[in-house]
């Protein structure tokens, strides 16, 4: 099943299987704590998801924004998620094939808007090819 809210604003990304290639480069030990996923297209309706490991907080922030341009993304108007412990087992319980699907949804106040934003995520298995691994929709949308 996928997500259906009515968001205002949402995203939806398909990872290939050199998405998730591991790099064997003497470089590849030195990692940043961010790792992005780009998915610009021709049409401007692509969009970026960018995961950052935040030890102090004990979290993952996962940010998404959608394409604004040939290879620009709107990160003005970026989705922010935190991701916890239960977060991230049941995003990697999902990628692991122990659950069919992963729903997350936080609530979250923006600073240059009235009122809170519900903030989605929906994880699941692709059944398009065999080249498309995942599909994952980020959303946002304002609540009450």
């Amino acid at each position: 099943m996928i997500l259906k809210l009515p968001f205002c604003k949402s995203i939806q990304l398909i990872y290939t299987m050199k998405d998730t290639a591991l790099d064997s480069s003497p470089s590849a030990t030195e990692r940043s704590s961010e790792y992005a996923i780009y998915k610009p297209n021709s049409r401007s309706s692509g969009g970026v998801v960018r995961f950052g490991l935040n030890p102090a907080k004990g979290a993952i922030f996962v940010d998404a924004a959608t394409q604004s341009g040939e290879k620009q993304f709107d990160w003005e108007n970026k989705i922010i998620m935190k991701w916890g412990l239960s977060d991230i087992g049941t995003v990697l319980a999902t990628l692991q094939g122990r659950l069919p699907q992963a729903k997350l949804f936080h609530q979250s106040e923006r600073a240059n808007s009235a009122g809170s934003w519900v903030c989605a995520l929906s994880l699941r298995p692709s059944s398009l090819t065999a080249r498309f691994r995942w599909i994952a929709r980020v959303g946002m949308r304002q609540s009450g």
